[in-house]
Parts: structure tokens; C-alpha cells; sequence
């Protein structure tokens, strides 16, 4: 890639690169394969240049631009056998399938005749989950609307609190934040608990999406938990999922954070799972309309300097600055079923919440498992074990993709559901295909305003943890 008289060297064998004036390129022999002498490349310049032109040579080595001696210190197979990542564990609890509204884009098929998990349910799988071999542990309870079933939540909270030991455990919850009060924020503010909200923009865009079960909208009331939440001095994090009828209104949906004093927000696409699909035709979007959209916002962050940033571009920017995927749902190996297990109400077991409705993804039930640790129980299932097998290297459409060790082929079971096979694409391939080399573009024009606002300690906080900002079980 040339640019402003740059050239930009890419890799994307091991995702390195780096970026060159023209006049040292001029040194460097990089559009032939041949062998080079070091020496030769010295007698080339002058003696005043040879310490510029080792600085080069030392940073394009350790880069994995160039090979010394015939080898490399980053070497072109690194991703042969899958995306590179840290182990982290993530429990999700889903303490009721009830939900006091109803979204037009739902996956979790919500339905107020479900059930609510009992106390003994949840000691069972806290039991389980807390013999992991792991030491630091996040876990998310969420629904259906978790605070419908507060007692439960307490429960879970207070038996990890006496029975953690020396684990430590990082507690998030996911609200519609109908029913935050007083004494639900207190308590999750003395428990060190983060909570995490959902606002899909102004209200005229909130309340066509996010609607009671009495007709009315939503919006009201979560900007009376903002409020509170603020007051309050409480952190939180904030959520908007992006339809059809959202798509082209970029500017306007971050200039409403703004005004709400919301610093980070992450934008999610709707999906075709669970209540959508009957309405699709109405609020779906395609790959090609959420990258137009994230392109906008992203200009919207940089015309107002950062004042309000987006996690999903932070993710992606890190995709390709790091050799380690960060974030589990944009990488095809995400552990599913074996470091990321779902709880539902009745005890059943699976991969991923987004996927429950699939017979195919049950795990087990936690009545039914004795000996066998809950991270083992993948083993059994055909489809989740081979989340773990999948490669972009080896996927037809993705092994000659210049983004592929970036994009990391998306979610496994986002694939299965649009191909009924593993071994495809991602669903929104198109958009990957695209946000990358935009995204890589802003880095080559845009790096310190991206260093600051996209990849500061600030913004990363808890990215290795799912994106949710979270604080350890006090006790």
C-alpha cells in the first residue's frame, strides 16, 4: 500500500507491517525474493546513514518483515494452527427467561411463562464452575431481565463471596434497566458488581425497537437509570444494537451518548436469531450496511475528538496491532463450551447464549454431570468440539484472504447458522473484507488520535474479559 509518498510493507502470513519514507526504501531491497548481504546493503549508503538504515533492519526483523540469516524471529507459520489468545474464562448465568419488555431484534426469545432459576440450580452450578482450573473467573448474569430474579442474583453473589477462596472473580450483570432502583444499585455498587445497559439511541429510535409488553416505549426509563447511575458516580457500560431502522442515522445515535455523557459505547449489529427472524424483512441489515455505518461513526469520533468511542472499532484496531486475539467473537476459536459456558434457568449447558435455541449446542444439564468437569462436556458435541478445530487457513473462501489473520473468521456459530457447516466464511464476511483495510488506512493516517482514543488504558479496560469493565467479589 503506497500513500503521501509512504509505502506500507504487510505480511499477512504473521499480520506484521510496518510503514517507510520513501527514502528509506530506497536502501531496502524489498520487491525481490534474492538474498542480500548485510554488507552490501551498507556499502550502499553513506557511512553517516548506517545507524538509520540498522534501526531499520533490527525493526523490520523483530517485526517479521524481513528474514536475517535465513530465519525469522516472527515466523510466517504462527497462525497455521489457529488464532493466538489468552485463556480466559467466562461463565454467563441466564437467571430467567422472563423479561418485563420486548424487543423487536431478541435472540433470547423471551416469554413471561418461562422460568426463573431456583437457589439450588444455581449453588449446583456455582459448585461447578468454581472447581475451573483457573484462578480468575468473570461471570455475567443476565436473561431474560436478570432483576426479575433479584433473590437469585444475591444468592449467587453472596455463596461466591464465602466460597471463592483465593479465586478472583470479576461480576457483570446485563439490564434493560427497567428495574433499577436504589437498592439494586447500592447493592451492586457494594458488590463491586458493573452493569452493563442497553440504549439504542434517541428515543424515536429506542422506542421502536424496545418496547413493553403494554405498547410503550422504553426509553424513559433508561435514561432514568442513566441518570441515577450517575448521580450516583457508578460506572457502566452501554450497548446499542443497530437495525434497519437505525443503520443510517450514525451521527445522530453519537450525538445523543454525547448529550447523555456517555463516554464508550459498543454498537452492535442485529442479528437474524430468536424473535427477529419473524421481522427481518423489516429491521435487517446486511454486512455492507453495518460497515457503512461503523465508517460513519468512526468519522463522527474523530470530527469530535473522541468524546464519545466505540468498542467494537477498539477490537478490530487491536485485531491488527496484536499477534493475540483479545476479544472471543470476532476469533473462530472463541472456546465456546469450554471456556465460555451458558447456564439457563433449568441447569442445561451450552456454548453461547445467542445459540441456545439450537438443540444441536446443548451441552448437558448440570444434574447430570458428576465427575466430568464442565469445561469437558464440548468433548461429546460434535458441532461445538469443532469450533476448535476451525482455521481460516483452512476455510476455501478465507485462506488466500489478505485480512484473514485479522478478521480471524468470525463467530463459529454465526457461520453454522447461515451454512449449517463450520467450514465456511463468516455470515458477514463482507464486512470484514472491509472494515479492515479502512481501519487499517485510519492507522497509517490517523495513528496518535487511535493511540489515544481507541487504544488507551481507558478504552481497553476489561477488553481480555468480554469488553465489560468489572471489579473483583468483595468479601
Amino acid at each position: 500500500m503506497e500513500k503521501d509518498g509512504k509505502i506500507c510493507l504487510f505480511n499477512n502470513s504473521n499480520l506484521a507491517w510496518a510503514v517507510l519514507e520513501a527514502e528509506e526504501l530506497a536502501y531496502l531491497p524489498i520487491h525481490t525474493k534474492e538474498e542480500v548481504f548485510i554488507d552490501d546493503l551498507f556499502d550502499r549508503v553513506p557511512v553517516s546513514y548506517h545507524p538509520a538504515l540498522e534501526g531499520i533492519l533490527i525493526s523490520l526483523y523483530a517485526r517479521g518483515l524481513i528474514l536475517l540469516n535465513n530465519e525469522a524471529y516472527v515466523g510466517n507459520y504462527i497462525f497455521d494452527e489457529g488464532v493466538l489468545y489468552h485463556h480466559t474464562y467466562l461463565i454467563e448465568f441466564l437467571l430467567t427467561e422472563k423479561c418485563n419488555i420486548r424487543c423487536s431484534y431478541c435472540f433470547a426469545e423471551v416469554d413471561n411463562r418461562k422460568k426463573m432459576m431456583k437457589e439450588d440450580t444455581a449453588k449446583a452450578i456455582l459448585d461447578k464452575v468454581l472447581q475451573l482450573p483457573t484462578n480468575r473467573l468473570m461471570i455475567e448474569f443476565s436473561g431474560g431481565e436478570v432483576f426479575l430474579n433479584f433473590p437469585t442474583f444475591q444468592f449467587c453473589v453472596e455463596y461466591l463471596k464465602a466460597h471463592k477462596g483465593n479465586k478472583e472473580i470479576l461480576l457483570t450483570a446485563q439490564t434493560n434497566a427497567m428495574l433499577l432502583n436504589e437498592k439494586i444499585l447500592t447493592y451492586c455498587e457494594e458488590n463491586q458488581i458493573h452493569l452493563s445497559l442497553t440504549l439504542d439511541g434517541p428515543q424515536w429510535i429506542h422506542d421502536k425497537q424496545r418496547i413493553g409488553w403494554n405498547g410503550k416505549g422504553t426509553y424513559h426509563k433508561v435514561i432514568e437509570a442513566i441518570e441515577l447511575l450517575q448521580k450516583k458516580k457508578m460506572p457502566f457500560g452501554m450497548i446499542g444494537v443497530i437495525t434497519a431502522h437505525s443503520v443510517d442515522y450514525a451521527r445522530e445515535i453519537m450525538d445523543h451518548y454525547k448529550a447523555l455523557g456517555v463516554r464508550s459505547v459498543k454498537l452492535n449489529h442485529c442479528t437474524p436469531q430468536g424473535y427477529s427472524r419473524e421481522v427481518w424483512g423489516d429491521i435487517g441489515i446486511d454486512g455492507h450496511d453495518y460497515l457503512k455505518f461503523l465508517k460513519e461513526v468512526y468519522a463522527w469520533i474523530k470530527d469530535h475528538d473522541g468524546a464519545v468511542t466505540e468498542s467494537n472499532l477498539s477490537v478490530f484496531f487491536l485485531n491488527i496491532l496484536s499477534k493475540t486475539s483479545q476479544y472471543r467473537c470476532t476469533r473462530t476459536t472463541c472456546r465456546a463450551g469450554s471456556e465460555f459456558l451458558v447456564f439457563d434457568p433449568n441447569g442445561d449447558i451450552f456454548p453461547c447464549p445467542r445459540f441456545k435455541h439450537n438443540p444441536l449446542t446443548r451441552l448437558g444439564n448440570i444434574a447430570d454431570v458428576h465427575e466430568t468437569p464442565v469445561n469437558e462436556l464440548y468433548k461429546q458435541n460434535d458441532l461445538v468440539r469443532g469450533i476448535d478445530e476451525r482455521n481460516v487457513n483452512r476455510i476455501p473462501m478465507c485462506k488466500d484472504c489478505t485480512w484473514r489473520n485479522a478478521c480471524r473468521g468470525g463467530c463459529s456459530l454465526e457461520t453454522f447458522e447461515a451454512y449449517h457447516t463450520l467450514d465456511r466464511e463468516s455470515g458477514i464476511c463482507q464486512f470484514y473484507k472491509g472494515i479492515y483495510p479502512f481501519l487499517f488506512e485510519k492507522l497509517l493516517d490517523d495513528a496518535e488520535f487511535i493511540a489515544r482514543h481507541f487504544l488507551s488504558d481507558s478504552t481497553l479496560v476489561g477488553i481480555p474479559f468480554e469488553e465489560t469493565v468489572a471489579s473483583p467479589v468483595s468479601g
